[in-house]
């Protein structure tokens, strides 16, 4: 987001980069064109949130446009069961914890969320995939959140396989690299490349034959915004994941042999970004989320990781005050001891500033 907001003048439009944390603390929303991303980083009162505070902004502010509703955007496990489905994907997944084993082999074991990577090779059969299971839980790793996903990508020609690379972002798309590796797991190119490959990529950047698919395949899991990661087998697109959060390309420097491709995706997303942004005055309106179930956690958390910005409402004192005539009664030694938490807590985000920020 960093880098994004960075080419701010190169893309010729506004982005303001916003935390989940300081919307909470806050309870205020910003108008305009709100992009929701990085789902699997909350818990699911944490969504409801942040859908809480989008129908805020879409009552008080009729101009707002939504990317990626928080209540509609599936993650990954819902998408690829979901573009299983109806057929735009062949790749299966089984939650590790259901007892079910994958029919189809063969398969990889990972988290269901973050960007870790596979945490096994690939299993060829269901004896090898129970093996794996068990070598994890010996480990200490829990079944619980971890999936099985069958690997349908093939190599090409020279035996590498690919992994393709596509910005959504509303009605575009936005093709941005092509990864290439003699390992089955791509996260990013292994090998040189080679003339040959760079004119393949500069094809597949120039022409986008992949634009409808993948244009119905991010509105089949409800996703307006991301990049969309994929592999090719017999000729169709098998879907990896959509990472709402992803990062984009150098916009300046890099290698000169592919200016030309750097030159072709600024130009579009400048398009994308520009067709998108909001130009109207710049407002927050304020929502309540004291009508969700689990709020208290919510504002525990905003006190915890924004406290400049909670002592600055009014509302969070009336809360903490309507705490403490609740608690009186509360005993000497247990008031200590939350003092104590809060203090050990503090000290222990202090020293970790500390060491991010290189201080003594």
């Amino acid at each position: 987001m960093n880098r994004l907001k960075q080419a701010e003048a190169m893309l010729g439009c506004r982005i303001a980069v916003h935390t989940y944390s300081g919307l909470f603390g806050r309870r205020e929303v910003p108008v305009g064109t709100l992009i929701f991303t990085d789902f699997d980083h909350l818990k699911s009162y944490e969504i409801d949130a942040a859908a809480l505070a989008m129908n805020a902004a879409l009552t008080a502010a009729p101009e707002t446009t939504v990317f990626n509703r928080p209540e509609r955007a599936l993650q990954r496990t819902a998408l690829i069961s979901r573009l299983q489905r109806l057929g735009l994907n062949e790749v299966e997944v089984v939650r590790a914890d259901t007892g079910k084993t994958p029919k189809d082999f063969p398969v990889f074991v990972r988290q269901e969320d973050g960007c870790g990577g596979p945490e096994t090779g690939l299993l060829q059969s269901a004896a090898e995939y129970k093996a794996a299971l068990t070598d994890l839980a010996a480990t200490g790793r829990t079944l619980s959140g971890r999936i099985a996903l069958s690997f349908a990508a093939e190599p090409d020609s020279e035996g590498y396989y690919l992994k393709y690379g596509a910005f959504v972002i509303g009605r575009h798309i936005v093709p941005q690299h092509i990864l290439r590796s003699a390992e089955w797991n791509v996260k990013s190119s292994s090998t040189e490349m080679s003339p040959a490959f760079i004119e393949k990529e500069l094809a597949y950047i120039t022409e986008n034959p992949h634009a409808d698919a993948l244009r119905q395949i991010a509105e089949a899991g409800c996703i307006d915004y991301g990049r969309i990661d994929y592999g090719m087998r017999d000729g169709r697109i098998v879907v990896f994941e959509i990472n709402t959060n992803p990062v984009f390309p150098r916009f300046i420097g890099g290698s000169a042999d592919r200016e030309e491709r750097r030159r072709i995706i600024v130009g579009r997303l400048s398009d994308a970004f520009r067709e998108i942004e909001y130009t109207g005055p710049a407002r927050t309106v304020p929502f309540d989320d004291t009508v969700l179930k689990n709020s208290t956690f919510i504002e525990r958390d905003s006190w915890l990781r924004h406290p400049h910005v909670a002592l600055r409402q009014k509302a969070h004192w009336q809360r903490a005050l309507g705490r403490i005539r609740w608690q009186g009664a509360l005993s000497r030694t247990r008031w200590q001891t939350a003092l104590g938490r809060r203090w050990s807590n503090l000290r222990f985000r202090l020293s970790r500033i500390r060491r991010q920020t290189g201080r003594n």
